[in-house]
């Protein structure tokens, strides 16, 4: 899921992108991984982009990071949602270094399967076209129509993502990666898997505070970034991601 995604123009996303592509540490790594700031269009793994992230004081900040924990020459762009706080490879970072991924859209792929059964009818891979054959993986599965995809009603969207500090020969950068969950029912057909996606304007319901009174209730934005944020409160953030998605063709 989640294979890349999209950055516009607007003047939503303007500033975020500004601000985070004109740092010293963006020049920094631009110069060291010899490749540029995205601050606009397409958005790959091993990209440089603008993060929401906590500065020193925990307040909400902009920085650039690098889309990708790499392990053993690999990127991981992903983390399941359900078990991140549990994982060796995830848990400090849920626990102290949480972060949100400004986008427009994300880009996925239908995932189709075709059977290995010899037996069944029409069922060989090489009686299957040669573009078609060249992106069938071993277990039958192959990528299908590409869709844009996004929460209704918004013109970017925040995803969910924890982040750590990578150590580059001398220098240490920022990556991270994009938490996902279950997919919605209508676009299950593309992927059983989607972004943890939050609305930039919404704040949490008093419901989920044990006092209702509460003054500064804070933003999904600032509770989801803040390092001290409670446990119970994380969850609720996630619970409360948004499941009503649109999506088109591509």
């Amino acid at each position: 899921m989640c294979s890349s995604y999209f950055l516009e123009d607007s003047p939503s996303l303007e500033n975020i992108a500004y601000t985070a592509g004109h740092t010293r540490l963006a020049h920094h790594m631009m110069n060291f991984f010899g490749r540029p700031f995205v601050s606009q269009g397409r958005v790959k793994p091993a990209d440089i982009v603008p993060v929401l992230a906590p500065d020193r004081k925990g307040e909400v900040s902009i920085f650039p990071m690098v889309w990708g924990y790499t392990s053993n020459k690999s990127i991981i762009t992903t983390a399941r949602v359900e078990n991140a706080s549990e994982s060796s490879l995830f848990r400090d970072s849920w626990e102290r270094r949480r972060c949100l991924i400004p986008a427009s859209w994300y880009y996925d792929y239908e995932h189709l399967q075709i059977s290995r059964d010899p037996s069944a009818a029409g069922s060989s891979n090489s009686q299957l076209p040669e573009a078609i054959r060249a992106r069938t993986g071993a277990n039958g599965s192959r990528k299908g129509q590409k869709y844009m995809i996004q929460p209704a009603g918004t013109t970017h969207m925040l995803m969910a993502g924890l982040y750590r500090i990578e150590e580059s020969g001398d220098t240490k950068f920022p990556h991270f990666v994009i938490l996902t969950r279950d997919a919605t029912e209508e676009i299950s057909f593309i992927h059983d898997r989607m972004p943890v996606m939050l609305d930039p304007a919404q704040p949490l319901p008093a419901s989920f505070f044990a006092n209702d009174t509460l003054a500064d209730r804070q933003s999904h934005i600032q509770q989801w970034i803040n390092p001290g944020t409670m446990p119970w409160i994380l969850d609720r953030v996630m619970d409360s991601a948004a499941t009503n998605i649109v999506f088109e063709k591509c």
